[in-house]
């Protein structure tokens, strides 16, 4: 993996989904492209502790892009990909995005999810309003000298899932209810960046 990683590196000077491409730094010690990997994880036990057995709360990231030291944002990836975020959970990570960048330094990230669905057992998938859909982020990192990067973003379930309260189908006299998902703001941040 390791070889082909550094062919693909050798043999490009720089790519950008969108044809935005950055401008090279070339006052520092790391010319050349770099391959970074984003990936996705959930630190939070929201979905294990979910009433009535563990669900599927699959989102949509529409696209994934990384902000240039000069203020420029560069696609990382610009098509759907869907993340089980129950897969995710407890430190489990899945790659969302892959891309060669020019080397130079990098300020930023920002992340489109796009929509998102919860798969229940015994229950019809329900497509949950997904609010704040674009998160911006925060980081400093420099990438380059043909190396490969590791992005790893946190899905915060338990922050991002907001709950309402709806009465239940309950035939008893007495009035019940029952919380269920109501829609996600996604609560986002960079776990960690660290080379491969």
């Amino acid at each position: 993996m390791k070889a082909i990683i550094a062919g693909i590196l050798a043999a490009t000077s720089a790519c950008a989904t969108d044809g935005a491409v950055a401008p090279v730094d070339q006052s520092g010690n790391h010319a050349g492209p770099a391959y970074l990997e984003v990936q996705f994880t959930d630190t939070s036990q929201a979905l294990a502790q979910w009433p009535g057995g563990k669900p599927k709360l699959v989102v949509d990231i529409g696209r994934v892009e990384v902000q240039h030291l000069g203020g420029q944002w560069i696609t990382v990836s610009g098509g759907s990909s869907q993340l089980d975020l129950a897969a995710v959970e407890s430190g489990d990570a899945a790659v969302v995005a892959t891309s060669i960048l020019p080397p130079a330094e990098y300020s930023g990230v920002r992340v489109t999810v796009d929509s998102a669905t919860l798969m229940q057992i015994d229950q019809a998938p329900q497509s949950v309003a997904v609010e704040s859909s674009i998160v911006e982020l925060e980081m400093s990192t420099v990438l380059g000298d043909r190396l490969s990067y590791a992005l790893v973003l946190d899905f915060d379930s338990a922050s991002s899932i907001v709950m309402v309260t709806t009465p239940s189908q309950s035939q008893t006299q007495s009035p019940n209810t029952t919380p269920t998902l109501g829609s996600i703001v996604p609560a986002i941040s960079v776990y960690s960046m660290s080379r491969m």
